[in-house]
């Protein structure tokens, strides 16, 4: 008989996967959990934000969330929340990046829920924090609980539909407050990104003949 372990598991920084199995006389008896804790981490000295975040659409059919940084977007725009929404017209073979900053107000524990249809990724600090990949519906699950101090956080989700239903949720959890979808009050951007996405557009616009846009928005 294994002996019960009943002390605190300190975590210190980085990333830490605790997995139990469940043995004995149960229905569940075999079944193995894990997740994944980080130990406190230091929040990214930015000067000037705005609200929103960045979306960058792909083409492909894939199986697994491919590795995006070799592929060239489609398109790009700032989004107030990362959803499927994002793809437009196209509801099958695409792939969906979403690169930005989450400001936390109230230092604490937060829990972080990723699901998706198909498969997603959740990088934080880019450290890999939630792995929901593979093709799978909604119904699928994962989530962590990270330490956080004020301030703001690098956040990026990666995420692709191969056919059939898409969808893409990223709740969080405050230390006093309920669950809720990260939406334009959790969501910025650092304004010189958004500054050179603008110069971008810009160039492309004038190159084409175009009237310069201000930058792609989907508020």
């Amino acid at each position: 008989k294994s002996p019960v372990y009943t002390k605190p598991i300190h975590v210190t920084k980085g990333v830490f996967t605790l997995t139990a199995k469940i043995f004995g006389n149960v229905p569940d008896a075999g079944c193995i959990l894990a997740a994944n804790f980080i130990g406190p981490a230091d929040p990214v000295e930015v000067k000037e934000t705005v609200q929103g975040v960045l979306g960058s659409l792909y083409h492909g059919e894939w199986e697994k969330v491919p590795d995006l940084s070799k592929l060239e977007p489609v398109s790009t725009g700032i989004f107030k929340s990362m959803s499927t929404s994002a793809s437009g017209k196209r509801k099958d073979n695409f792939a969906l990046k979403f690169e930005g900053l989450f400001k936390i107000d109230e230092a604490g524990p937060y829990r972080i829920d990723l699901n998706s249809d198909d498969g997603a990724k959740l990088y934080i600090n880019d450290n890999l924090m939630l792995d929901n990949d593979g093709l799978h519906g909604m119904d699928q699950n994962r989530n962590c609980t990270i330490p956080l101090l004020k301030g703001y956080y690098r956040i990026r989700v990666e995420m692709f539909e191969r056919g059939g239903g898409e969808g893409l949720k990223v709740q969080i959890t405050p230390p006093s407050g309920k669950r809720r979808e990260m939406g334009t009050n959790d969501l910025f951007m650092d304004k010189t990104v958004v500054d050179k996405l603008a110069k971008k557009e810009e160039e492309a616009a004038l190159k084409e003949g175009k009237e310069p846009i201000k930058h792609p928005t989907n508020f």
